[in-house]
């Protein structure tokens, strides 16, 4: 830390204390000559009386605006703005106004609009940047209005929120506070307590310290400690019967470490903090625009201090991430705040671990960087005498050197730890080293590492105005969130889109990205600058690979989806599912792809084009069987994970033979992992024509089903017809439209779902497919028997149950036995009914069909407690519902639940039938089953009246009442109404 060098420094002081329509303020006038003396004097900044402009009294707001404009320019050291007046902060306008003497509320160019200012500081020449208002409300400056503690971890010294680069922002007072200036004082509260102690000093122990130092071991104030002490010393303060607010302070970067001038109070121990950097430096200049990751900088700064403290030792730090994150950016941030702290040296060396291969073939820059070289040239810069041969005689002497010195060490960009790890200091070293890489496989402890991914949504939205220059008040947050979106929250996509919005209208620019996503040529054919960058950051991270690894990201490339099994990757690249993982692991610890939240690999999306991009002109035979290879190991193993939750089926027996599951929860886990991945492979398959593609796309419509995904269902089906049709594949067709009727049945859509199963089923008339036809009698029975329509129902799953006798077919039997089980129920012939669910429970447990033994057993324990056999339907419900859970079946679960509540409603249990509807209807709305959710409010509104709750019976009944009517249900709905009637009359 040094003085500001005075004939490069500027300060333009403001103040208004007499104003034509606003209160006196007299303190003002002492605030700024006080100043001006201090900064004119010996013992401040010495600075010529042309380079310090106190403007009392003016009125003139362009020419103000001038002159701040002129000092910001001229300024290359250090450049301090200082307001004292009047502040404004309407509730309907939350920008800051600082009022000039003849400010007038009807006359908005009277007032000096603190955003104008702070344009101007943004584009200063200066190295350092400080602004400071003495006002009311001048905390807008720092925090957008927050309260004085809001959003602020306990114990800070300061808070990262001022919005220019290398600059503070002190304020006497929070967004919604009030600065006092005492009637008839010589100044005010606060700038007379800054003045104090800028010109006695501080003593005694500061506020919060990082090294806990005391005020006369400091030779230099900085911004830092001056605000400790005036927070500590104002906060809370009653001064002429007012309470002071707190002061605020904002900083960006090295921000903090603006120093005001000499501590008068100084000893003479110079602080480790503070002593002169006696030491070499190579560190490299930094990006003139950076925001956000406060997380890791205070990670990096607590780490600094841990090396410091008595006793402490080395540490090592990685951060890593994939390329154009802002990984070399954070480490030059970094850099910066800790620097003094380590006077010894400070180095920098950027290894360009990730250049691309020279255009002659030869390679980058990177591989003549060796352990040697390396070693030979930090000794180089500290001096040594004699730089010896060989790698380990050059590491001893770096060690030695290193040895009680207190150094920050840079390595950007770093391909891997063999390069570097011959420069890590030893434990007699007080040294910071900081590492960048894409790749994550170094010796570094796990509290060691910080992960870098995108940034956040505000951050990225604050990137974009940095580098565009753009004011809140002219562009809606809007389109640049929407236009972050399209980068991706990618800094180095987000850097070269907010430099295109200095000339461009951000509506223009998110136009053309987005048009051309949708036209194939990617969101940045537009943009060729952002474009290069992320086609070079993919480049230098996939041509290094080994082979092997290429390989598998070729493959990645070709896959259909977004995520990438292991299992998926190792059968298109024809490797075990144990090589494919360790694969897939490399490939995410270098950063090409990255974990998802599942747990699976994945590429960016921006690096996921560049992949596909890269890989397009790969022969055409090998993505084709690569992808048939996928196809045929999602269709064994969605057949096989299909067996043990919604049983067999002769086609799904054959296409499982190859693969099997333990268990439901096993086949659960698999398709739930993989779920995202067969959707997109089912299409991919149409697309590509796969001989089996059809049939891959109905098991996936059937999972989809099954998991209550009814609306993707419908997409898949739909596509599947059109498959078959264009090929003529009538059994295709056939089994589409039977899906399709399902999907609508299942939806409650039963006039939709009927008309389907008519075609399905004159169509499998026509071409001389019988399992077609049970399947469409079977879905076309139970439609008319949800619609009421029993006496066709009962016409229908007789000629279904003949059928699937004739073909063997022991689940569609299955179905048509407790299809028409349920409809001798519904039309009260119980004994008939028991038979049927009978026959349909043992064949359900002879071909190990769970859910058609879930759907018996619910159907046996409905007739039970209609016979007012309650305690055997309480115990067929509960085996039902066990069933149902243990296949992840929400549909058989909602139905158990449903009929277990409405046993313990009969026998008056009406809290635990209330219990258990209120599960049965949660169940229902998540998997958007319409009739389970008429059937729970149903049972709920019952159980209410049965409770002289009739408020809420006539709700969840008006509720019933309109789910019974969306899907057709009328006799229930009837039901519904009549009750809606009966219950007219009665009091709430």
């Amino acid at each position: 830390m040094t003085l500001p060098v005075p004939s490069e420094s500027r300060a333009v002081l403001i103040g208004a204390h007499t104003y034509d329509h606003l209160p006196e303020l007299a303190g003002v006038q002492g605030n700024v000559e006080g100043l001006r003396d201090f900064l004119l004097g010996d013992d401040g900044w010495k600075l010529a009386p042309e380079h310090c402009l106190d403007r009392l009294q003016s009125t003139d707001s362009r020419g103000l605006l001038d002159e701040l404009a002129a000092a910001a320019q001229e300024a290359t050291d250090t450049l301090l703005i200082y307001y004292a007046g009047h502040g404004d902060a309407s509730p309907g306008d939350p920008e800051l106004r600082l009022a000039l003497p003849d400010v007038d509320v009807d006359l908005p160019h009277r007032w000096l609009r603190y955003s104008d200012v702070r344009q101007i500081v943004t584009h200063s020449n200066a190295a350092r940047r400080m602004v400071v208002l003495d006002c009311c409300f001048a905390g807008r400056a720092v925090d957008g209005g927050m309260s004085a503690t809001a959003g602020r971890p306990a114990g800070e010294r300061f808070f990262e929120l001022a919005d220019m680069e290398g600059a503070v922002v002190l304020t006497a007072a929070s967004g919604q506070e009030e600065a006092v200036c005492p009637p008839g004082a010589t100044y005010s509260a606060f700038t007379g307590e800054l003045l104090r102690l800028l010109r006695e000093g501080v003593t005694g122990p500061v506020p919060q310290h990082p090294e806990g130092r005391r005020g006369e071991e400091l030779q230099l104030l900085d911004i830092a400690t001056v605000y400790s002490c005036l927070r500590d010393n104002l906060t809370g303060r009653e001064v002429a019967g007012l309470v002071l607010p707190e002061p605020q302070l904002g900083t960006r970067n090295h921000g903090g470490v603006i120093v005001l001038g000499r501590n008068p109070a100084y000893a003479g121990a110079v602080a480790p903090a503070v002593e002169p950097l006696r030491g070499p430096s190579t560190l490299g200049p930094v990006d003139a625009v950076f925001v956000g990751r406060e997380d890791a900088l205070a990670t990096i700064e607590a780490a600094a201090a841990e090396v410091l403290q008595p006793g402490g030792g080395p540490a090592v730090l990685l951060v890593h991430g994939m390329g154009g994150v802002g990984k070399s950016a954070l480490l030059g941030q970094a850099a910066v705040r800790v620097k003094d702290r380590f006077p010894d040296g400070r180095f920098e060396i950027d290894l360009n671990g990730f250049e691309e291969a020279a255009a002659d073939g030869g390679t980058g820059s990177a591989a003549a960087a060796t352990p040697e070289v390396l070693l030979e040239r930090l000794l180089s810069w500290v001096g040594h005498p004699r730089i010896p041969a060989g790698l380990q005689e050059r590491r001893r002497e770096w060690l030695a050197w290193l040895a009680g010195r207190r150094v920050l060490l840079v390595l950007d960009n770093a391909p891997g730890a063999d390069l570097v790890a011959p420069l890590f200091p030893g434990p007699e070293a007080h040294c910071l080293c900081l590492i960048s890489s894409r790749n994550q496989d170094f010796p570094v402890a796990q509290h060691r590492r910080i992960p870098l991914g995108e940034l956040d949504e505000e951050s990225a939205v604050r990137l974009l105005r940095e580098m565009s220059g753009l004011r809140p008040d002219i562009v809606d947050d809007g389109q640049l969130i929407a236009l972050a979106r399209q980068c991706r929250h990618l800094p180095l996509a987000l850097r070269p889109a907010g430099a295109k919005l200095r000339h461009a209208d951000p509506a223009d620019v998110l136009s053309a990205m987005t048009e051309g996503d949708d036209s194939g040529g990617g969101p940045f054919a537009e943009l060729p600058t952002a474009d290069e960058a992320i086609r070079r950051a993919f480049r230098t991270s996939y041509t290094p690979l080994p082979e092997h690894l290429r390989t598998v990201v070729r493959h990645c490339a070709w896959h259909p989806g977004r995520t990438y099994p292991k299992d998926s990757i190792a059968a298109m690249a024809g490797l075990s599912p144990g090589a494919a993982a360790l694969r897939l692991g490399d490939l995410v610890d270098v950063h090409l792809l990255q974990r998802g939240p599942d747990g699976q690999a994945a590429f960016h999306d921006l690096f996921l084009i560049q992949a596909r991009q890269a890989t397009a002109a790969d022969a055409v035979v090998d993505r084709t069987a690569a992808r048939e290879r996928l196809y045929g190991h999602l269709l064994t193993h969605l057949s096989a994970a299909l067996l043990p939750l919604a049983g067999q089926t002769p086609r799904r027996l054959t296409s499982a033979a190859r693969a099997s599951f333990d268990g439901p929860r096993e086949a659960l886990a698999w398709l739930h992992s993989h779920s995202d991945e067969l959707e997109a492979a089912s299409a991919s398959a149409m697309t590509d024509r796969w001989d089996r593609a059809n049939r891959l796309a109905m098991e996936c419509a059937r999972w989809l089903r099954y998991d209550g995904r009814h609306d993707t269902a419908v997409g898949l089906c739909q596509q599947a017809l059109e498959l078959a049709k264009g090929t003529g594949d009538s059994r295709g067709q056939t089994n589409a439209l039977t899906g399709l009727a399902h999907t609508h049945r299942l939806r409650d859509e039963h006039e939709t779902a009927a008309a389907l199963y008519e075609q399905a089923l004159d169509l499998a008339k026509a071409t001389g497919n019988p399992r077609g036809q049970t399947y469409a009698l079977t879905g076309l029975a139970a439609t008319h028997r949800l619609r009421g329509e029993y006496h066709t129902a009962a016409q229908l799953y007789p000629q279904a149950l003949e059928l699937a006798k004739g073909t063997d077919d022991s689940r569609s039997q299955t179905y048509a036995l407790t299809g028409l089980a349920d409809t001798h129920r519904a039309q009260g012939e119980y004994d008939s009914a028991f038979g049927l669910y009978e026959q349909a429970l043992g064949l359900a447990k002879a071909t190990g069909d769970p859910r058609g033994q879930t759907y018996a057993l619910t159907g046996l324990a409905a007739t039970h407690r209609l016979r007012g056999e309650y305690d055997t339907a309480a115990a067929l419900y509960r085996q039902a519902l066990e069933l149902a859970k243990g296949t992840g079946d929400p549909r058989g679960q909602t139905n158990a639940l449903t009929g277990l509540a409405d046993t313990h409603r009969l026998r008056d249990e009406h809290e635990t039938a209330a219990a258990l509807y209120e599960q049965a209807l949660d169940l229902a709305e998540d998997t958007g089953d319409g009739l389970g959710q008429a059937n729970a409010l149903t049972g709920l509104a019952d159980t209410h009246r049965a409770q002289g709750e009739y408020d809420s019976a006539r709700h969840r009944f008006r509720q019933a009442l309109g789910n019974y009517e969306s899907i057709g249900a009328q006799e229930w709905a009837k039901y519904c109404r009549d009750q809606l009637h009966e219950l007219g009359d009665r009091p709430g």
